[in-house]
């Protein structure tokens, strides 16, 4: 879940997120709808919702709670999928979507890094101009 909003009073209108449209917005969560749709629905905003998750640690358990219980559902839809039917990729595919930092593919969660090494993972010789002109200089002189 992402932090509070750096500056959460720009908004023209706040939503009230009263116990009630936060319990509304849970059970829309647990139901496996994504957190932005719930809170849509039930006449809030996401950045809202993150705003007052930031301000109330109980609002911030019961998201937290409420987010376990829609992959757990989505876990049991993707693997009660029967042997052969390609279901599964629809819900592996939401999934993945639901709760990116444990279920979307590695290339997603981080970035990518590359790391060049020389013969036989010996680090790569990094040549200024000066150093190139002095093995050029070298070589011409034992030939």
């Amino acid at each position: 879940m992402s932090k509070a909003r750096k500056n959460p009073a720009s908004r023209a209108r706040a939503t009230v997120w009263t116990a009630e449209r936060v319990d509304a917005v849970c059970v829309r969560h647990a139901a496996g709808t994504f957190l932005k749709h719930a809170c849509a629905l039930e006449g809030g905003t996401y950045d809202g919702l993150v705003d007052a998750m930031a301000r109330d640690p109980e609002i911030a358990a019961k998201v937290a709670k409420a987010h376990a219980e829609g992959v757990e559902l989505l876990r049991k839809r993707k693997d009660s999928a029967m042997p052969g039917d390609d279901d599964w990729k629809k819900y592996a595919w939401d999934l993945e979507r639901f709760d990116r930092e444990a279920f979307a593919p590695p290339t997603s969660k981080v970035e990518s890094k590359n790391e060049h090494t020389g013969k036989d993972g010996a680090p790569l010789l990094i040549m200024t101009p000066e150093d190139m002109a002095a093995a050029a200089a070298r070589k011409a002189g034992s030939e």
